[in-house]
């Protein structure tokens, strides 16, 4: 998966969650994510990768602005958290195998999708 997404132009480094569970995090700059791994045996075999970013807003989103992306997006989705601001993500089964193209394309959906939803949001680096 590292290999992957460094081979779609991210800059990883792979830690562990709090769970024992492996994380992946993003040391670009321009596109701050991590990957989350569930449904692992023993911190490996695991069954679902999930791929998540947030922005901070000075006053957070509202949720008629989140439930509209989510109505008009296939792929991405998006919630609030606490603090009202926006987060997204992409959940990804691994059961039965991916390949790495199948792997490569969800990457380069990923790194689409973030760039939308920023200008979606109004996000100004």
């Amino acid at each position: 998966i590292v290999k992957v997404l460094e081979k779609a132009g991210f800059e990883v480094e792979v830690n562990k969650a709090d769970s024992g569970a492996p994380l992946i995090e993003s040391t670009d700059a321009d596109n701050p994510f991590s990957v989350h791994f569930y449904d692992c045996t023993d911190g490996k075999q695991c069954g679902t990768i999930q791929f998540e970013s947030g922005w901070n807003l000075k006053n957070g989103i509202n949720a008629v602005t989140i439930e509209q992306w989510n109505s008009d997006k296939i792929w991405g989705q998006a919630y609030r958290d606490k603090d009202k601001d926006p987060w997204l993500s992409v959940s990804v089964d691994l059961r039965g195998g991916v390949t790495e193209a199948n792997l490569l394309d969800v990457a380069k959906k990923w790194d689409g999708l973030m760039s939308q939803f920023a200008d979606f949001i109004g996000w100004e680096k």
